[in-house]
Protein backbone atom coordinates (compact mmCIF):
# COMPACT_ATOMS: atom_id res chain seq x y z
CA UNK A 1 0.00 0.00 0.00
CA UNK A 2 1.40 3.40 -0.85
CA UNK A 3 1.46 6.09 1.80
CA UNK A 4 3.68 7.34 4.57
CA UNK A 5 4.76 5.07 7.37
CA UNK A 6 5.39 8.13 9.51
CA UNK A 7 5.10 11.85 8.92
CA UNK A 8 7.91 14.37 9.25
CA UNK A 9 8.49 16.10 12.57
CA UNK A 10 8.22 19.40 10.69
CA UNK A 11 4.58 18.77 9.70
CA UNK A 12 3.75 17.73 13.26
CA UNK A 13 5.45 20.86 14.67
CA UNK A 14 3.57 23.14 12.25
CA UNK A 15 0.25 21.46 13.14
CA UNK A 16 0.94 21.85 16.87
CA UNK A 17 1.95 25.50 16.52
CA UNK A 18 -1.14 26.33 14.46
CA UNK A 19 -3.26 24.29 16.86
CA UNK A 20 -1.93 26.29 19.82
CA UNK A 21 -2.60 29.55 17.96
CA UNK A 22 -6.10 28.33 17.09
CA UNK A 23 -6.83 27.31 20.69
CA UNK A 24 -5.42 30.54 22.12
CA UNK A 25 -7.34 32.58 19.56
CA UNK A 26 -10.51 30.69 20.37
CA UNK A 27 -10.11 31.34 24.09
CA UNK A 28 -9.37 35.02 23.40
CA UNK A 29 -12.46 35.36 21.19
CA UNK A 30 -14.71 33.64 23.70
CA UNK A 31 -13.34 35.71 26.59
CA UNK A 32 -14.49 38.81 24.72
CA UNK A 33 -18.00 37.67 25.69
CA UNK A 34 -17.24 36.68 29.30
CA UNK A 35 -14.31 35.18 31.21
CA UNK A 36 -16.35 32.13 32.21
CA UNK A 37 -17.35 31.50 28.58
CA UNK A 38 -13.67 31.55 27.60
CA UNK A 39 -12.78 29.16 30.42
CA UNK A 40 -15.66 26.81 29.52
CA UNK A 41 -14.53 26.84 25.90
CA UNK A 42 -10.93 26.03 26.96
CA UNK A 43 -12.18 23.15 29.11
CA UNK A 44 -14.26 21.79 26.22
CA UNK A 45 -11.28 22.04 23.88
CA UNK A 46 -9.13 20.12 26.38
CA UNK A 47 -11.76 17.35 26.63
CA UNK A 48 -12.07 17.29 22.84
CA UNK A 49 -8.36 16.82 22.28
CA UNK A 50 -7.54 14.57 25.23
CA UNK A 51 -10.57 12.28 25.16
CA UNK A 52 -12.76 12.63 22.06
CA UNK A 53 -9.98 12.78 19.43
CA UNK A 54 -7.94 9.80 20.66
CA UNK A 55 -10.96 7.58 21.36
CA UNK A 56 -12.81 8.43 18.14
CA UNK A 57 -9.83 8.12 15.86
CA UNK A 58 -6.43 7.23 17.22
CA UNK A 59 -7.12 3.92 18.99
CA UNK A 60 -8.42 2.38 15.76
CA UNK A 61 -5.99 4.05 13.36
CA UNK A 62 -3.08 2.62 11.39
CA UNK A 63 -0.85 5.27 13.00
CA UNK A 64 -1.54 4.22 16.60
CA UNK A 65 1.89 4.31 18.23
CA UNK A 66 3.43 5.95 15.14
CA UNK A 67 3.97 9.57 14.11
CA UNK A 68 0.86 10.64 12.22
CA UNK A 69 0.33 14.04 10.58
CA UNK A 70 -0.66 15.64 13.89
CA UNK A 71 1.43 13.62 16.35
CA UNK A 72 -1.48 12.14 18.30
CA UNK A 73 -0.76 8.60 17.11
CA UNK A 74 2.46 8.58 19.11
CA UNK A 75 0.92 10.23 22.19
CA UNK A 76 -2.21 8.10 22.29
CA UNK A 77 -0.29 4.89 22.98
CA UNK A 78 0.76 6.36 26.34
CA UNK A 79 -2.82 7.23 27.34
CA UNK A 80 -5.10 4.59 25.77
CA UNK A 81 -4.76 0.94 24.80
CA UNK A 82 -5.15 0.09 21.14
CA UNK A 83 -8.75 -0.59 20.20
CA UNK A 84 -8.46 -4.04 18.65
CA UNK A 85 -12.19 -4.24 18.01
CA UNK A 86 -12.66 -0.57 17.16
CA UNK A 87 -14.24 0.01 13.77
CA UNK A 88 -12.35 3.10 12.61
CA UNK A 89 -15.07 4.28 10.21
CA UNK A 90 -17.85 3.96 12.84
CA UNK A 91 -15.84 5.52 15.67
CA UNK A 92 -14.83 8.38 13.37
CA UNK A 93 -18.37 9.80 13.50
CA UNK A 94 -17.69 10.93 17.09
CA UNK A 95 -15.17 13.43 15.68
CA UNK A 96 -18.12 15.71 14.99
CA UNK A 97 -17.76 16.69 18.65
CA UNK A 98 -14.36 18.23 17.83
CA UNK A 99 -15.78 20.71 15.32
CA UNK A 100 -17.07 23.14 17.98
CA UNK A 101 -13.42 23.78 18.93
CA UNK A 102 -13.02 25.87 15.76
CA UNK A 103 -16.66 26.56 14.83
CA UNK A 104 -17.79 28.26 18.06
CA UNK A 105 -14.96 30.84 18.12
CA UNK A 106 -15.44 31.44 14.40
CA UNK A 107 -19.12 32.20 15.00
CA UNK A 108 -18.15 34.29 18.02
CA UNK A 109 -15.70 36.29 15.90
CA UNK A 110 -18.40 36.88 13.25
CA UNK A 111 -20.85 37.95 15.95
CA UNK A 112 -18.29 40.35 17.47
CA UNK A 113 -17.54 41.79 14.05
CA UNK A 114 -21.25 42.38 13.35
CA UNK A 115 -21.81 43.80 16.83
CA UNK A 116 -18.79 46.10 17.18
CA UNK A 117 -17.87 46.92 13.55
CA UNK A 118 -14.36 48.14 14.21
CA UNK A 119 -10.94 47.18 12.91
CA UNK A 120 -9.90 44.97 15.84
CA UNK A 121 -12.77 42.44 15.48
CA UNK A 122 -12.20 42.39 11.71
CA UNK A 123 -8.51 41.56 12.18
CA UNK A 124 -9.32 38.91 14.79
CA UNK A 125 -11.95 37.32 12.53
CA UNK A 126 -9.62 37.38 9.50
CA UNK A 127 -6.63 35.98 11.40
CA UNK A 128 -8.66 33.22 13.07
CA UNK A 129 -10.30 32.27 9.78
CA UNK A 130 -6.89 32.08 8.10
CA UNK A 131 -5.44 29.87 10.84
CA UNK A 132 -8.46 27.53 10.73
CA UNK A 133 -8.30 27.32 6.93
CA UNK A 134 -4.58 26.54 6.89
CA UNK A 135 -4.76 24.06 9.77
CA UNK A 136 -7.94 22.19 8.81
CA UNK A 137 -7.96 22.47 5.05
CA UNK A 138 -4.53 23.05 3.52
CA UNK A 139 -2.48 21.01 5.99
CA UNK A 140 -5.03 18.21 6.03
CA UNK A 141 -5.65 17.89 2.32
CA UNK A 142 -2.14 18.02 0.90
CA UNK A 143 0.44 16.72 3.37
CA UNK A 144 -1.92 14.63 5.57
CA UNK A 145 -4.84 12.93 3.76
CA UNK A 146 -3.10 12.52 0.41
CA UNK A 147 -0.35 10.35 1.94
CA UNK A 148 -2.22 8.67 4.78
CA UNK A 149 -2.25 4.88 5.04
CA UNK A 150 -5.73 5.10 6.61
CA UNK A 151 -7.27 7.11 3.74
CA UNK A 152 -9.08 4.15 2.12
CA UNK A 153 -11.02 3.50 5.33
CA UNK A 154 -11.43 7.09 6.54
CA UNK A 155 -14.80 8.84 6.22
CA UNK A 156 -13.05 12.18 6.69
CA UNK A 157 -10.50 11.70 3.90
CA UNK A 158 -10.42 14.80 1.73
CA UNK A 159 -9.30 12.62 -1.16
CA UNK A 160 -12.34 10.34 -0.96
CA UNK A 161 -12.92 10.26 -4.72
CA UNK A 162 -9.27 9.26 -5.25
CA UNK A 163 -9.39 6.84 -2.33
CA UNK A 164 -12.06 4.81 -4.18
CA UNK A 165 -9.41 3.80 -6.72
CA UNK A 166 -6.83 1.87 -4.77
CA UNK A 167 -3.23 1.98 -6.06
CA UNK A 168 -3.37 -1.68 -7.15
CA UNK A 169 -6.31 -0.87 -9.48
CA UNK A 170 -4.50 1.86 -11.45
Amino acid sequence: MDGKEKYSAFIVAVKWILGAVELGGGIYIMMKFHTMIGMAYGAYAAVAFLIILPLSTCVGCYYYGKRCHCGWGTLTKYIYKIGESVDFAKAFSWRILIHPVWAIPLLGAIFNLARIRKLEPAIIFGAFTLVVFINHRLLMKHPACKNCMQRFNCPGCQYQRYAQIKPSET
